[in-house]
């Protein structure tokens, strides 16, 4: 019995990566049972759509087979809340915040689960850093459940809520906005666009920045809480590399993306609008692009989009939100690292720079190697899905890479997918929560350390 455990302990927590995964892994099945359950659904539901709603709100993506707001009870909908916010921040880091407040103490061996989890380079200062980041976190959605009830109660744009309904709906927007998740349960599905349609621009730039915080990281946020401290205990505070780089290359992003979107569409479903509402959906967009997958536009499906729209929307997809940040995609300090390893090699450097920093090789080898496998992963599953739905190629890609980057636009595939689809589908979500490179270290097939080294050949490569 013994050696079976072991076995088993093995398969499943033999290196950090593995321990991550299979903790991730039952986390979203708990979630999709308890989904399943009667009091959680109104009529019928098969396990595969609970467990796909799941994965889902645990990777925060917002694709879903079924209507949220008539397939749900209000049980359902307040686990899905709880699936949410666990899977935005990360589960290790709600363990380790329960410890820390409980006044346990946290190993060696936890901090380095929760530095895997939250894609940190050190241990140092971690736990006070997490305890900062979910202190602040907490607040901002506290603020914003306050802020959204007042505004859901007394604005009728959206519907005539009732305070309890307004508090409810707020919880439910603000957990979906922070969390970068898609889901909304309002009635019609299209709570964005009603605002626009009614000028509520307060609503939809508070949205913006909430979808910005969840993107940007958990490192900006702890130095941005680190620089408040210092400026009332009147010390000095200068942000650190990574830091500056997360948060202008967050921001950079979504400026530049917003004004080719507006460039892209303002003949196309922007016209009409009116300068102001045009520049609003354009910018909101582009930040939801890239991980929130909120729908501000009149239609709900970016297939009426312009080609060259829906395959910009492709790219920001497919590079979406920061490291340890509750959005997916490749990550865009892996793009970023990527465009520098081949400016390096196209100009001969010796070294990959950019500015005046320099990158190591086994940094920039990673940034390289999870590009490359997100692209194979996805070009398998798109060509499985076009062969068992017999879909168009364009139409699967832009749905894949939603499910990739955590994004959940949709053009109506997962409503209508198949069952080995949807399994493709969750496979996808899954591994654009947990990253690419967490996925490649999960394969730890190493034998002993090879004690020399072979001979090395060219290979011809055009």
């Amino acid at each position: 019995m013994s050696n079976v455990l072991k076995k088993v302990k093995n398969i499943f927590f033999k290196n950090y990566p593995r321990t991550f995964l299979t903790i991730y892994l039952i986390f979203g099945f708990i979630g999709g049972f308890l989904l399943w359950l009667p009091f959680s659904h109104e009529g019928s539901l098969s396990f595969i759509d609970s467990l796909f709603v799941s994965v889902s709100a645990m990777s925060t993506t917002g694709l879903t087979p079924v209507p949220l707001t008539t397939t749900f009870t209000v049980v359902g909908k307040i686990i899905l809340i709880l699936i949410m916010q666990v899977g935005g921040l990360g589960i290790y880091m709600l363990i380790a915040n329960f410890w820390i407040f409980s006044g346990r103490k946290i190993g060696i061996s936890e901090r380095a689960m929760l530095a895997q989890e939250q894609n940190l380079f050190s241990l140092k200062g971690i736990i006070r850093n997490m305890k900062h980041v979910f202190i602040t976190i907490m607040s901002i959605q506290l603020v914003s459940i306050i802020f959204l009830s007042i505004m859901f109660y007394f604005n009728h744009s959206i519907g005539d809520l009732n305070l309890g309904e307004s508090i409810f709906q707020a919880v439910f927007l603000t957990t979906a906005l922070f969390m970068n998740a898609g889901f909304d349960i309002f009635t019609g599905g299209f709570v964005f666009g009603d605002l626009l349609t009614n000028g509520q621009y307060i609503i939809i730039l508070w949205a913006m920045l909430l979808i910005f915080i969840g993107g940007v990281g958990f490192i900006p946020i702890s130095e941005m809480i680190d620089k408040i401290i210092s400026k009332i205990k009147k010390n000095e505070h200068k942000f650190s590399y990574v830091a500056k780089v997360l948060f202008w290359t967050h921001l950079g992003l979504f400026i530049f993306s917003g004004l080719i979107f507006y460039l892209l569409e303002m003949n196309g479903v922007l016209k009409g609008l009116g300068f102001g509402n045009a520049i609003t959906a354009s910018f909101f967009t582009s930040i939801s692009s890239r991980s929130a997958g909120f729908s501000i536009l009149n239609t709900t499906n970016p297939m009426l989009l312009r080609s060259s729209t829906q395959f910009f929307m492709i790219l920001l997809m497919f590079i979406g939100a920061s490291p340890n940040s509750a959005g997916g995609g490749i990550r865009i300090t892996t793009a970023l690292l990527a465009i520098a390893g081949v400016i390096r090699f196209g100009l001969n450097r010796p070294q990959t720079k950019i500015g005046s920093r320099a990158y190591k090789e086994n940094t920039v080898q990673k940034a390289m190697v999870a590009l490359l496998t997100a692209m194979i992963l996805l070009s398998i599953s798109i060509f499985l899905i076009t062969i068992v739905e017999n879909n168009d190629v364009f139409d699967t890609t832009f749905e894949v890479i939603s499910a990739f980057g955590t994004v959940g636009y949709t053009n109506g595939l997962t409503a209508s997918a198949s069952l080995w689809s949807k399994i493709i589908l969750l496979f996808i979500m899954f591994v654009g929560r947990i990253s690419v490179i967490t996925l490649i270290s999960v394969v730890d097939l190493r034998k002993k350390e090879q004690g020399y080294l072979l001979t090395e050949f060219d290979l011809m490569v055009s």
